[in-house]
């Protein structure tokens, strides 16, 4: 197995230490998202730090399946309930449309220059051998571009790196990417108008919140959008025998449930709600969330 499965598997293991509780739910929406002017490739069925505090989007309707963290494509026991949806085609036919919160996005061709927006979303590009050359930081104190799991990765390369909060566009506008990926990041639909401005832009899928994304959406539309459909999947296989594997060796997970609470200056106290990005994490180890309610 190469290491870079674990770039997205450990990611998404910090990632739920700084993701916003939200009432959202989530839903599955690479596959209806993705379409290209040849022919529609399913990218499989099956997010990284943010330092963007939790944000509500009471408009948009949102679907969840039964339980938390157990991916739609899949019986909770990890087994395909269609062996067949998990085939990705060798290669992506541009022009490809993308579909999201903010409406559709096409990328004309395979993109060379990559900006990845979402705190910690470069870990899905590392992973298909595709190295962003801006990518946003977790921490405005952080002085590394990635963190120890992605520096093989990462290599010699030295990414610009764009600092959490307000957005700075003209940093983003001098890098002259061919796309922005912006599927795990927090931008509204202003600031998604004036990053599309600058280059297509990939916001995450329609009917989803921040931080409520599926990994498995964020890494098929990665693979799609960046050309690696193939990569993509093997990723998610190596990552689904890596979960699968941790289940059979602690059965006592299937009887587990957690609740987890966060505190931070901006919010105080809260609890996380089972459609968030941690409990999808948890999930795949067949850990079920304890109900909770929000103190906020």
């Amino acid at each position: 197995m190469s290491p870079r499965p674990l770039v997205v598997a450990v990611a998404l293991s910090v990632l739920v230490a700084a993701c916003g509780g939200d009432d959202a739910d989530t839903t599955s929406g690479a596959d209806a998202a993705i379409t290209s002017s040849a022919s529609t490739p399913d990218p499989g069925d099956g997010p990284a730090p943010s330092g963007d505090p939790p944000q509500d989007d009471p408009q948009e309707e949102t679907t969840t399946s039964d339980r938390p963290g157990t991916p739609a494509s899949q019986s909770p026991d990890g087994a395909d309930d269609d062996p067949s949806v998990t085939s990705v085609p060798d290669e992506v036919v541009y022009p490809l449309e993308v579909d999201h919160v903010f409406g559709t996005t096409t990328i004309t061709e395979r993109p060379a220059r990559v900006v990845t927006l979402g705190v910690g979303e470069h870990d899905y590009a590392l992973s298909l051998g595709v190295t962003p050359i801006g990518l946003r930081l977790y921490s405005p104190t952080q002085s590394f571009p990635v963190w120890p799991w992605a520096q093989d990765e990462l290599g010699a390369a030295d990414p610009v790196q764009i600092a959490p909060g307000e957005l700075n566009l003209e940093q983003i506008a001098t890098l002259e990417p061919d796309v922005i990926m912006a599927m795990t990041s927090a931008i509204d639909d202003q600031e998604y108008e004036l990053l599309a401005q600058i280059a297509p832009t990939v916001a995450r899928p329609p009917g989803t919140r921040y931080q409520g994304v599926l990994w498995r959406d964020v890494l098929a539309t990665h693979g799609q959008v960046l050309g690696r459909p193939v990569e993509a999947a093997s990723v998610e296989a190596d990552l689904d025998d890596l979960f699968a594997a941790s289940r059979a060796a602690h059965p006592e997970f299937a009887d587990a449930t957690v609740s987890v609470v966060f505190y931070n200056s901006v919010s105080d106290v809260g609890t996380y709600t089972p459609q968030d990005v941690l409990y999808q994490f948890m999930g795949e180890f067949g850990i079920r969330p304890r109900p909770t309610r929000s103190t906020n």
